[in-house]
């Protein structure tokens, strides 16, 4: 059954709930890309976000809200939305990308590997072309029972060393582990959350 045509090309498809399917263009740190949500109860076609540089989007289990980078005029920004690309707040004052985060609903939490810093790096490209790799730290971001709303600062879970590190990327929350690919061995590792 055919539920709609588009002329675009290129598109990321994300099927965030049973009823809502998100589509995004690519976008780089110098071409903007927008999202557009299609509700198939209604076949309701709409545009969520438009035109940011940069934007890329994990959505939660629930497909109610989604982690969101985007870069406006080279500042880079990670934060939570809900469904209809609406702020729910800054994720920790963290700068990721968001297939760095996961989220573990029933707990309330996101969690999300970042860097120290990122340099002067084009998002996402640069990480994309793997010409950056950095030390990860993993962060547990509290959410409010009440809308889901970041709650204040991130408490540290894991911290790269010079004995150990990491470029945690595909987080995946499963039971009480923590699941991630590491870009340096490309090998599945897992802590006890």
């Amino acid at each position: 059954t055919e539920v709609f045509r588009t002329a675009q090309k290129d598109l990321e498809i994300d099927w965030a709930s049973a009823d809502m399917i998100y589509l995004k263009d690519r976008s780089t740190a110098s071409l903007t890309g927008s999202l557009w949500s299609f509700n198939l109860k209604t076949s309701a076609f709409r545009r969520v976000i438009s035109e940011e540089a940069g934007l890329t989007l994990k959505w939660s289990p629930s497909g109610q809200e989604a982690v969101k980078f985007s870069s406006i005029n080279r500042q880079n920004s990670l934060t939570l939305v809900n469904g209809a690309g609406i702020s729910l707040g800054n994720i920790a004052n963290l700068i990721t990308l968001p297939s760095k985060c996961g989220f573990n609903i029933d707990r309330l939490e996101i969690y999300c590997a970042a860097p120290a810093s990122f340099g002067g790096v084009a998002l996402p490209d640069d990480y994309w072309k793997r010409k950056i790799y950095t030390s990860y730290s993993i962060y547990v971001i509290p959410l409010s029972s009440e809308g889901h709303r970041p709650l204040g600062g991130a408490l540290s879970l894991f911290s790269s060393s010079e004995d150990l590190t990491i470029d945690a990327d595909q987080l995946e929350i499963h039971g009480d582990k923590l699941y991630f690919i590491d870009r340096y061995d490309s090998k599945l590792y897992s802590l006890d959350i």
